[in-house]
């Protein structure tokens, strides 16, 4: 989840599946969409894979991988640098989604009140 544009923004993927925009809009629809995707689609495995990574530091082989402001970082965790590393392998799927989604914004597919499931038909009038 991220803040664009005056907006939230949730997307989800990982191995095996497309990345997809599950939300845009205010925060608390685009918590429930990630929230609804992570039950549906993370295993008992990877959810304490993913704790565990809350307390432990980055390997050397993610900080390889990371820009060298976030080599200095001694805060940085496990979990944080997967996240990084996840956005910046799949960044031009994900901007593809959020741009796309913005453009259909432009032409007036989103709704006002401030959050929406992407591709929700548009309510008639």
């Amino acid at each position: 989840m991220f803040w664009l544009s005056g907006r939230w923004h949730a997307v989800g993927g990982g191995k095996g599946l497309a990345t997809r925009l599950l939300a845009i809009g205010e925060r608390t629809v685009c918590l429930a969409q990630a929230d609804d995707w992570l039950n549906t689609h993370e295993t008992d495995d990877t959810a304490a894979k993913s704790r565990r990574w809350l307390n432990q530091p980055p390997t050397e082989q993610q900080l390889r991988y990371l820009p060298p402001e976030y080599r200095q970082d001694f805060g940085l965790t496990r979990y944080q640098a997967s996240c990084l590393l996840a956005f910046r392998f799949n960044k031009r799927d994900i901007q593809s989604r959020v741009f796309g989604a913005a453009d259909d914004d432009v032409h007036g597919c989103a709704s006002a009140a401030g959050g929406r499931k992407p591709g929700a038909a548009k309510e008639a009038a």
